[in-house]
């Protein structure tokens, strides 16, 4: 009886062992795959951050086409205004 309870002991040491090892490992796996999730997760939020930028400045720049767009259309205007009296006065003339 006894060297049955010792093998029996002797494999369920070996058993921990074991599975104390194999713990080991897919806590090591675990940690690598969290590192490239953290590595993944702050180059997305630079690259978001660029494109946040790259948003912002597009919406600044059409702001500024537009204001650019509405005062040339309005010299424009003037000019042609302006040309169509001088042509009137010169008919005139």
């Amino acid at each position: 009886m006894l060297p049955a309870l010792i093998v029996l002991s002797v494999a369920l040491f070996g058993v921990i062992v074991y599975l104390n090892y194999r713990f080991y490992q897919d806590r090591q796996v675990f940690r690598k795959r969290i590192r490239t999730l953290e590595e993944m997760i702050v180059r997305l939020t630079r690259e978001q951050h660029l494109k946040d930028a790259q948003v912002h400045l597009s919406d600044e720049l059409r702001s500024r086409l537009r204001t650019a767009n509405a005062t040339l259309n309005n010299d424009i205007f003037d000019f042609n205004h302006e040309l169509l009296q001088i042509l009137a006065k010169n008919k005139l003339l």
